[in-house]
C-alpha cells in the first residue's frame, strides 16, 4: 500500500477544507472553548444525525492543533504499552455557505510508539472482538501511524425538511520492531445520510449508515534460524497455538447502524431524545493460499443506545442534563474445519463441517451527568462544571463443551470536572480540575484448574485484564490553557498553549499510570 500517496492525498484535502474558513469576516469572539460552546448550544451535534448542522448558530469556526502526549506506568491492560509517545496534528472546521448549506470537516493524524505491551499483534486489541492474534514477544516497540478524515454536510431544503450526510475515513498502519514482527494495515470507512423534519412543536430526525472495517495482519520473520509461535485468542484466555515462520490474517467487518431523534419543548425547556441501533458482523480468514477459519471465529454483535438531553437556559447560565442506557450483546462462533484435497491437482482446501457458539459477552451501561456553564458573554465561558455517574455491568461466558466458564463484574464511576476562565485584555487563562473514582461493586470468576483445559488457556493474560477492570481506581488531574487574541483576515482569532496531566492510582495494589500532554493551537 502506497502510504506516501495517501499522506499527500489527505494533506491536499485538508488544505481544501481549511482555506475557506480563513476568508470569513465575523464579529464572533473565538477562543479555545468555541467548539465546546457550539456543541453545548446545538445538542444535535452530539447525535448521529448530520442534518443537525443546519441548526448551528455560528457561521464559521476553524481550529488547528498540534501536540505531544506521553503515558507511562504499570497500571495498564496487558496488550497496551506501558510507555506511549504520541505526536499529533489535527484540524476541525464548521462552515456556512449562504443560508442553506452547512459544512463540517475534521482531519487528524497520529504517530505513536508503544513499548511494553504483550500478547498482541492486532492494531486495536481492545475494540471488543475476542479473536486476537498475538505472539509471546514482550518489551518491544510497536510503531503506529493513523489518519482520520471526516466530514459532513447539512442542507436546509425548506422550513420543514433538512437533509444531511456524513463520511468518515480512517487508515492506520503499524509494525513491531522485532521478530516475529506483525505488519498491520487497518482501514475503516463510514457513510450515513440523515434527515430532520421540523414543525412548530417538535423536530423529528432519522439517520441510517453503513461502516466497513478491514484489517490485514502479516507476521514476518527476518531471521532464518527463528521459528516463532503465534497465538490466536478466542475469549477468556482460550487460544490455538501455531508454530510457523509466517502467519497471515485478514479481518473484515460490516456494520449497519441507524438512529431516531425527537426534540420537543416542554414549557420553555427543550429535550432531545435519541435511540440508536447497530448490528455488526466481523469475519476472519487465515492464510494466503489455503484459506482457513478454524483458528479464528466470527464475531456478531448488536447494540442499543438510548440517550436524553435536557437543556435549561437562564440568562447567562446554561444547564444540560444528559442520561442514557446502553445494551450490548456479542456472540463468537467458532468453526470446525477439515483439510481435504480437491480437484485434479489435489488442491488443499479447508472445508467447514460445523459451527458452534462458543463465546458470549453482554454489557449494560447507564450514565447520567449534569453540566453547568456560566457565560461571561455570548462567546466566552466564565465557569464550566460537570458532574456525572456511570454504571457498568459486564458478563462473559465461554462454552468449552461440555463445561461452561464465565466471568462477570460491575462497577460504578463518579466524575467531576471544573474549569475557571479568566480574561485579561487580549489574554485568556483557563484552569481545570478533573477528578474521578471507580469502585468495584461485584466480581465473579469461574475458570478451570484441569490440565487438559488450561493447556489451551492463558489464564495469566485473562486474569491481568480481569484485575484491571475490577480495580478501585482514583483519577486526578488538571489542565492549564493560555490563549492570546490576535486579528487574522479580519476575523478575531486566538492562539493558545495547553498543558495537562492525569494520574490513575490503583488503590488495591498501589500501581499507577500517568498522562502528560502539551498542545499548541489556533482558533479562527
Amino acid at each position: 500500500m502506497q502510504i506516501t500517496l495517501k499522506r499527500q492525498f489527505l494533506f491536499f484535502v485538508l488544505l481544501a477544507t481549511s482555506f475557506p474558513s480563513l476568508a470569513g469576516d465575523s464579529l464572533y469572539v473565538n477562543t479555545f472553548n468555541t467548539f465546546r460552546l457550539l456543541k453545548m448550544v446545538n445538542g444535535w451535534l452530539e447525535t448521529g444525525n448530520m442534518a443537525g448542522l443546519v441548526l448551528n448558530q455560528q457561521n464559521k469556526s476553524w481550529k488547528i492543533e498540534t501536540g505531544y502526549d506521553n503515558s507511562n506506568g504499570q497500571f495498564h491492560l496487558i496488550r497496551d504499552g506501558e510507555n506511549v509517545n504520541d505526536y499529533s496534528l489535527s484540524t476541525e472546521s464548521f462552515q456556512t455557505l449562504g443560508k442553506r448549506i452547512f459544512l463540517y470537516g475534521k482531519f487528524a493524524c497520529h504517530s505513536l510508539d508503544e513499548t511494553g505491551g504483550q500478547w498482541n499483534g492486532t492494531y486495536d486489541p481492545y475494540n471488543g472482538n475476542p479473536y486476537i492474534l498475538s505472539d509471546s514477544l514482550s518489551g518491544t516497540t510497536y510503531h503506529k501511524e493513523n489518519y482520520n478524515l471526516a466530514g459532513g454536510i447539512g442542507f436546509s431544503l425548506n422550513d420543514r425538511i433538512s437533509l444531511g450526510a456524513g463520511l468518515d475515513y480512517y487508515i492506520g498502519v503499524a509494525a513491531k520492531q522485532k521478530d516475529p514482527r506483525p505488519k498491520n494495515i487497518y482501514i475503516r470507512f463510514k457513510v450515513n445520510p440523515a434527515l430532520i423534519f421540523t414543525t412548530s412543536k417538535y423536530k423529528l430526525g432519522i439517520d441510517i449508515g453503513y461502516k466497513i472495517k478491514i484489517e490485514e495482519i502479516d507476521y514476518n520473520v527476518l531471521r532464518s534460524n527463528f521459528l516463532p509461535s503465534y497465538f490466536a485468542y478466542k475469549g477468556l484466555g482460550f487460544f490455538d497455538r501455531i508454530v510457523d515462520t509466517r502467519y497471515y490474517r485478514f479481518l473484515t467487518a460490516h456494520e449497519f447502524l441507524g438512529g431516531v431523534q425527537f426534540e420537543k419543548k416542554r414549557g420553555n425547556i427543550p429535550s432531545l431524545t435519541e435511540l440508536r441501533f447497530n448490528y455488526d458482523v466481523e469475519g476472519i480468514e487465515d492464510g494466503i493460499t489455503e484459506i482457513r477459519k478454524k483458528d479464528g471465529g466470527e464475531w456478531r454483535t448488536y447494540q442499543v443506545v438510548l440517550t436524553e438531553q435536557v437543556c435549561i437556559q437562564n440568562g447567562l447560565s446554561h444547564y444540560r442534563i444528559t442520561g442514557g442506557f446502553t445494551f450490548f450483546n456479542g456472540d463468537g462462533n467458532e468453526f470446525l474445519q477439515n483439510l481435504v484435497n480437491s480437484g485434479q491437482f489435489n488442491t488443499p482446501t479447508y472445508v467447514t463441517i460445523g459451527e458452534n457458539l462458543k463465546f458470549n459477552r453482554q454489557t449494560f451501561r447507564g450514565q447520567i451527568s449534569c453540566n453547568y456553564l456560566k457565560h461571561k458573554d455570548q462567546g466566552r465561558i466564565d465557569w464550566d462544571a460537570t458532574v456525572g455517574v456511570n454504571y457498568l455491568n459486564n458478563r462473559e461466558q465461554y462454552f468449552y463443551i461440555p463445561e461452561l466458564f464465565g466471568a462477570g463484574y460491575s462497577n460504578i464511576t463518579g466524575n467531576l470536572f471544573i474549569q475557571k476562565n479568566l480574561y485579561f485584555g487580549k489574554c485568556h487563562l483557563a484552569l481545570s480540575l478533573n477528578l474521578g473514582y471507580t469502585s468495584d461493586l461485584s466480581k465473579d470468576l469461574q475458570l478451570s484448574s484441569l490440565p487438559e483445559i488450561t493447556k489451551k488457556q492463558r489464564q495469566d493474560v485473562y486474569l491481568q485484564e480481569f484485575d484491571y477492570y475490577t480495580s478501585n481506581v482514583l483519577k486526578s488531574g488538571g489542565e492549564v490553557k493560555i490563549g492570546r487574541k490576535f486579528m487574522a483576515t479580519h476575523q478575531p482569532a486566538q492562539v493558545y498553549l495547553s498543558l495537562c496531566c492525569d494520574r490513575l492510582n490503583q488503590l488495591n495494589e498501589g500501581r499507577s499510570f500517568n498522562y502528560f500532554g502539551a498542545k499548541i493551537g489556533m482558533v479562527f
